[in-house]
């Protein structure tokens, strides 16, 4: 069986709800109000929340690039910059491209239509001088990419069958770290071999992956991380499941199969892989851990799972959770705390097989001990602002002897991006 990836966005009240799922020879269609969004990225952890919140989303700037690079860049003072970046839709309502210090723009760069507007790849050549022509001189300063939209007043595909066919998906996963270079990418978990394996990479045991205009990742779009995923078997079918992307800038990665999760850069790459839960974690021997999601911070993650084991036999553990050691594993021998339970009496009453975390509900935050929640408040829906979304990476000019030119050098690092919020929702809920 084929199944082409989806991305969709449905109109609501307060903007336009972003899913990510998967349905047979499906093409992407999306549409919004005839306004400008605010990026976000919709979450749903269904047993907490009993009404949908109102969410955005936007075009926005991601994969930033000074002269095609991602690493550290010296130039001449006033020597011409080419500053690439991608968008994950076309922004209708222009793009400007700035340097600033601090809080002033040293030069901005209009673009409000054409090339540097267009969903893909899009670059701008800065010539190294400030708005009146002068050579700008050495001093911290930063590029700024701001991408804004008015959205669509009809259902508008925003993806397309050409890189979409997967063979047999078992996950999805975005990137939602803003301050990541890598922001907007897609992950898809293949855990069956098709019929044209060396043709299609979809077809192929792994990990799919996506820049976030649904083109294949700069690298290849096939990954497997040097992990043995089928196991030696022609069909799996579970291997790789379920994954995350986490605010670590990490993607974990469940190997259903032989009971342990794993956790890889934004690249998939060998040399990157942890073994983060092994079985000595399982709460018991007979739990079935499926679907995961992660919380917390860079320095600070929480990695969740629900055990998908039915309750009958009193085995199963509902919503589990870890915090994970500062080298990104759970400690052997730790089998986490069960923060929702199943069953009879619970909201849960079934197995949970899968779960995404909208917003950390405070009672989940501070659990020692297994909770059993009510469905929270719903939020008010409210109008989107109008502010577009800046992407904005770091630079720094240093000064040279008075003998010698000045020379330009760029820090790439990972953006610092900023997200316009919609007055009505909560900070959490600022996503891609």
């Amino acid at each position: 069986m084929t199944t082409i990836m989806r991305v969709t966005k449905a109109v609501d009240e307060g903007g336009s709800r972003i899913t990510h799922s998967s349905g047979s020879q499906t093409k992407a269609e999306h549409a919004t109000r005839n306004t400008q969004h605010v990026a976000t990225l919709l979450l749903a952890l269904s047993l907490l929340l009993g009404h949908p919140v109102a969410t955005r989303a936007n075009v926005y700037a991601t994969n930033i690039r000074l002269n095609g690079s991602v690493t550290n860049l010296s130039l001449a003072s006033g020597s011409s910059v080419t500053i690439s970046y991608l968008l994950n839709e076309p922004a209708s309502s222009g793009v400007t491209v700035s340097i600033q210090s601090g809080s002033s723009v040293l030069r901005a760069i209009n673009i409000p239509n054409g090339p540097g507007t267009l969903k893909g790849t899009n670059s701008v050549v800065w010539d190294g001088r400030d708005n009146i022509g002068h050579v700008v001189a050495g001093g911290a300063c930063s590029v700024a990419v701001t991408a804004a939209a008015t959205g669509y007043t009809n259902w508008t595909r925003l993806n397309d069958d050409t890189n979409s066919s997967i063979w047999d998906p078992a996950g999805i996963a975005v990137n939602k770290n803003t301050n990541s270079i890598y922001y907007g990418r897609i992950f898809v978990a293949n855990s069956t071999e098709g019929f044209n394996p060396d043709l299609k990479p979809g077809d192929n045991i792994g990990i799919i992956k996506y820049n976030a205009d649904g083109s294949w990742a700069e690298e290849g779009p096939l990954a497997t991380g040097g992990y043995q995923w089928a196991h030696g078997q022609f069909v799996d079918g579970f291997s790789p499941w379920k994954l995350e992307s986490g605010p670590d800038d990490r993607v974990y990665i469940n190997d259903f199969l032989y009971r342990v999760v794993l956790s890889f850069d934004q690249l998939i790459s060998t040399n990157s892989r942890r073994l983060v839960l092994t079985t000595n974690n399982y709460p018991n021997s007979q739990s079935t851990l499926d679907g995961l999601c992660l919380s917390g911070s860079a320095t600070n993650v929480q990695l969740w799972m629900a055990d998908s084991h039915d309750d009958s036999g009193g085995l199963g553990v509902g919503i589990r959770r870890w915090d994970l050691t500062a080298g990104g594993v759970v400690t052997s021998n730790d089998t986490g705390i069960t923060a929702v339970t199943n069953g009879p009496g619970s909201d849960v009453d079934q197995n949970p097989k899968d779960l995404a975390l909208d917003r950390l509900h405070p009672r989940l935050a501070s659990s020692n001990s297994a909770r059993t929640l009510a469905p929270s408040k719903p939020m008010p829906s409210g109008k989107p602002t109008t502010t577009p979304y800046t992407a904005q990476m770091a630079l720094q000019l240093i000064p040279q002897p008075p003998t010698s030119r000045l020379p330009f050098k760029a820090l790439l690092t990972a953006p610092n991006i900023t997200t316009a919020l919609c007055a009505s929702s909560p900070p959490a809920m600022a996503r891609p």
